[in-house]
Formats: structure tokens, C-alpha cells, sequence
């Protein structure tokens, strides 16, 4: 429940503003020269995983080929799969230690490219697929090959470019690399789902490994483990739960633990025997990995701006004059006058609703659904903002405990770099959500 969210210490006055949050800050200036090279490193990381777990599947060499400066669409290409995304996330929290977290963005890199997994047995496929992985991070003799045997029927079904949040580009990026090298066919490479499944799960391995003798190495790993056990949450399960339990939080959680992991060379030793088990940190890093799964299903200007909520319900109310029908019909009808601030929204309507300010709603009446998504959204955008006050005040107390502002930094920086990265959908929009299976 949210109201617990919203104890204030006597010893620390509050001012509670009338926007419910502030806005997001400007980019910082990006060094250049370390964004290119940590890319690189990146792109490198990913040909070597999938040389090594899918050496002879056609979406290795398409990568190969879409990630050099072979392919006329390399820029858009880096985009789409999320490349671009995890190393700005990563350079701008981590400086020069960017390279470090070089494990942990390629699997970010096939869980981005696997967000959409569709096809007639897709609840099969990837409950093999969570089972395979939490096996490899369990059992270090198991291989996401032979674990993911019986999945290959399953998986004859998917779609590589149904799975990707933009299948369209990743089409034609992929269409032009057939007529240009003519080294597979496009079904071959849109056949490529099993061969993705098995690579994300030892990535993600690979990931918690490089991190296992660090202090919360454990706690990363359980991170993850978690992440693959956790219940998708359906239509009938409360959106005050979802927002707190459902698994499409935990990505965000084993990122962040991640880059804390790295920064543990630069705290005293003494600090860090027990920050595994501080229930402080822990508590930041959920606190902030919730904030991730607001931002990511309904973006910045919603959760923020009172101004922005309230024009939406004007744009919507204006909608059902002239479009008659569903909740989904009047979305739709209105994408393009909603711009930015119905951008995370109208883009999950064809995943059936999984949006947490869809669900339940899609197909009732306008007239119906419509106030429903307002109050909805009204109540996400408060959940929102005391989840911010309340993050700030575990970052304070981290660094009390630390004695160094570096844990407070990565952990507010997180979210205020999606913040402004989700601020509208002239950004990178099929890049930067830090997706869950579906």
C-alpha cells in the first residue's frame, strides 16, 4: 500500500509541492570519445556471446553484419537493439568504469530484442525459457543448449521481429542486409528466437558471474533468480500490487545492483561487509526499480506534470465525440494528438494491455474506461512521487552509512536518466525500456 510510503520524520520537514514530482533535468554533456569506445566493447561482447552459445544460427552473422560499418543503418540499427541506450545509461553513471559493466548490457542487449515474444505457444516457450535460465544461474554445469531442447518446437512459432519492440525497423534493417550479402534469408534470420533464448540465458549468467565475488554478488544473483521465478502478473491482479510485486521490476533492480557492485572499489571495506544484507539499500534499489516500471509503461510527462494529466483527459473526452467504441479504439484514434503523453500507453495497446494503465480497461466502453485511466493514472502519478521522496531519503541515509556519496549518485542518477530519457517518444523509445518477459 502506498501510504506507507509517505512517513515523514519529524526531523525532516517536507514541502510538498503542487507538481507531483519535478521534471526531469537536461542530458549531461556526454563524452564522446567514451561513448564510442565502450560501444564498441559492447558490440564486440555481444558478436563473442553469440559466436560462442549460437555459432552457426544466420541472426550471428546478421549481428556481426548490423553492428560494423557494413551496414548503411548501423546508427538505427544500435538503436533499435538497445545498444545505444545501455551505454548512455551506463557512461553517464559510470564514467571511465563504464566498461565494467560490459557483461550486464549485453544481456540488457537480448533481453531488449526478446521484450515481445509472441506466437502461438509463447506461454510455453517462455516458461522454458525462465526455467533455463534460473538453471544456469543456479547450476554452473548446465548449458542453456540442452536445457532449451524442448523448446525448439516451441519456438518454430516466434518471431525475432515480433519480439523486438520494432519489428518494422528491424525488418527492413534486416532486409537490407539480405539483398547486400546474401548470406541467409530473411526467414532464417526472423527464425532466430530459440537461438536468442539460449544466448540471453548465458549472458545473463555470464553477467552474474563477472560480479560473484564482489560483496553483493549473491544478492545480484539473487536479483536475477528472482526476476525469472516471479509470476507475470495478469488481468486480474490488483495495478496497486502489480506496481510493487511483478517481476517486470526485477530487471531494473539487477541493473542498478550491477553498477553498485562496480562501484564497491571505491568504499571502505569496513562499509562494506554488511551492505548485502542492509535493508536500507535494498530497499533504495526496489524503491528505484519501481519508479523504472512507472516510467517505462507511462513516461515522465504523466507521472510529473498535473498540467500534462489534465490535457489529457481534455484530448480523450474530446475524442469520444467523433470516435465511438472501446478504450483501445479512442487511444488509437488520438495517438497522434496525444504525442508524448499517451507515447508509452498507445504503444503497449497491441500487447493486449499488459500497460499497467490499460489493464482491465482496453475494451470497455469509452464513456466507461475513460475515467477509469484518468483516476488510474492520477493514482500511479502519486504513487510516483512518494516513491521519489522517499528515494531520496534511503539515498541520504546510504550515504551516512557509507561514508561516501557514490551509492547515492548511481541510485538517484538511475532514475533521473529515465526520467529524461522517457520524457517523450522522440527519443529512443524501442531502446531504453529495461524490459521484462512478457
Amino acid at each position: 500500500m502506498y501510504w506507507c510510503m509517505t512517513f515523514v520524520s519529524p526531523s525532516r520537514p517536507t514541502n510538498v509541492a503542487t507538481e507531483t514530482a519535478k521534471m526531469p533535468r537536461m542530458p549531461l554533456p556526454m563524452d564522446g570519445r567514451l561513448f564510442a569506445a565502450s560501444r564498441q566493447t559492447l558490440i564486440d561482447q555481444l558478436g563473442y556471446l553469440l559466436e560462442r552459445f549460437a555459432p552457426s544460427a544466420p541472426i550471428t552473422d546478421f549481428f556481426q553484419w548490423a553492428g560494423s560499418s557494413e551496414n548503411p543503418q548501423m546508427d538505427a540499427w544500435l538503436d533499435l537493439c538497445g545498444v545505444n541506450a545501455t551505454v548512455h545509461l551506463a557512461t553517464e553513471l559510470l564514467g571511465d568504469s563504464a566498461d565494467q559493466a560490459t557483461p550486464m548490457s549485453a544481456y540488457q542487449v537480448f533481453e531488449t530484442l526478446l521484450e515481445r515474444i509472441s506466437g502461438p505457444a509463447s506461454r510455453a516457450l517462455i516458461e522454458a525459457s525462465n526455467y533455463a535460465t534460473l538453471e544456469c544461474l543456479a547450476n554452473p554445469q548446465a548449458t542453456a543448449v540442452a536445457l532449451l531442447q524442448d523448446a525448439i518446437t516451441l519456438a518454430a512459432g516466434a518471431s525475432v521481429f515480433q519480439a523486438s519492440r520494432e519489428a518494422v525497423r528491424f525488418r527492413l534493417i534486416a532486409e537490407q542486409y539480405v539483398r547486400l550479402t546474401a548470406r541467409a534469408t530473411l526467414e532464417a534470420i526472423d527464425g532466430s528466437v530459440w537461438s536468442l533464448l539460449v544466448v540471453r540465458a548465458e549472458s545473463c549468467r555470464l553477467a552474474a558471474e563477472s560480479v560473484r565475488d564482489r560483496k553483493i554478488g549473491e544478492m545480484l544473483r539473487q536479483g536475477l533468480q528472482d526476476r525469472f521465478r516471479g509470476e507475470a502478473s495478469d488481468s486480474m491482479t490488483p495495478v496497486s500490487r502489480r506496481v510493487t510485486s511483478d517481476r517486470d521490476s526485477r530487471q531494473s533492480f539487477a541493473v542498478l545492483g550491477y553498477y553498485a557492485a562496480i562501484l564497491e572499489g571505491a568504499l571502505r571495506p569496513e562499509t562494506l561487509s554488511g551492505l548485502a544484507d542492509d535493508t536500507t539499500f535494498q530497499e533504495a534499489l526496489e524503491t528505484a526499480s519501481q519508479m523504472i516500471r512507472l516510467l517505462n509503461e507511462i513516461g515522465t510527462p504523466l507521472l510529473t506534470s498535473d498540467w500534462a494529466r489534465s490535457q489529457f483527459a481534455r484530448l480523450l473526452d474530446q475524442k469520444t465525440v467523433t470516435c465511438e467504441g472501446d478504450l483501445a479504439s479512442v487511444l488509437l484514434a488520438g495517438r497522434g494528438e496525444l504525442g508524448d503523453w499517451g507515447a508509452r500507453i498507445c504503444q503497449d495497446i497491441d500487447r493486449g494491455g499488459r500497460n499497467l494503465c490499460l489493464t482491465g480497461l482496453l475494451h470497455l466502453r469509452s464513456t466507461v474506461a475513460i475515467p477509469r485511466i484518468c483516476d488510474r493514472i492520477d493514482f500511479l502519478a502519486g504513487a510516483y512521487a512518494n516513491h521519489r521522496r522517499y528515494l531520496d531519503r534511503l539515498a541520504q541515509d546510504i550515504t551516512v552509512q557509507v561514508w561516501n556519496e557514490g551509492l547515492r549518485k548511481i541510485i538517484i542518477g538511475f532514475v533521473e536518466f529515465y526520467e529524461r530519457t522517457l520524457a517523450g517518444s522522440s527519443t529512443t523509445t524501442a531502446t531504453i525500456k529495461i524490459l521484462a518477459v512478457t
